[in-house]
């Protein structure tokens, strides 16, 4: 890991832990904690939080320059999703990924959530409810729950 890297885990930790302490449980950690080494948190803490914070705002800019009028358009794909590897609002639409989204915080390009059309017969849906596979000529394949025969063999059961 970088240096940048270790702080935001590190402030991203002491955070996550002081939030589920503050939560669930009675126990005052803090007073245990020497002044120098809160210090240290705090500052590693509030740095992550500004991270996140500047991630959140740079998915909205997104957003925003990338309106979709779903009245016009009831199947267009979103703007901006919840990214399922570090769990903020930022993973938006970028041209320069392979899968069409990149979060702003974490860089990650993947989701279950992310949208796909079935090759079949063109439902919009996501790529978690698609089954792929090689069809004949090698090409891969995606179709949605129906086409699959998902839909067919828990109807026999």
């Amino acid at each position: 890991m970088e240096v940048p890297q270790v702080r935001a885990t590190i402030g991203r930790l002491f955070r996550s832990v002081m939030e589920f302490l503050e939560e669930y449980t009675d126990i005052e950690v803090e007073r245990h904690i020497p002044q120098h080494a809160k210090d240290t948190f705090k500052v590693l803490s509030d740095e992550y939080e500004f991270s996140v914070r500047e991630a959140i705002r740079k998915a909205e800019a997104i957003e925003v320059e990338n309106l979709i009028d779903y009245s016009s358009d009831p199947d267009a794909d979103p703007v901006r999703l919840d990214c399922p590897e570090c769990n903020h609002p930022t993973l938006v639409f970028n041209e320069n990924s392979e899968t069409g989204y990149r979060c702003t915080f974490c860089g990650n390009e993947e989701s279950e959530d992310l949208p796909a059309v079935c090759d079949i017969c063109g439902v919009h849906t996501t790529q978690g409810e698609m089954v792929y596979w090689q069809n004949e000529m090698g090409d891969m394949e995606g179709r949605c729950y129906y086409c699959s025969g998902r839909y067919h063999a828990e109807k026999d059961d």
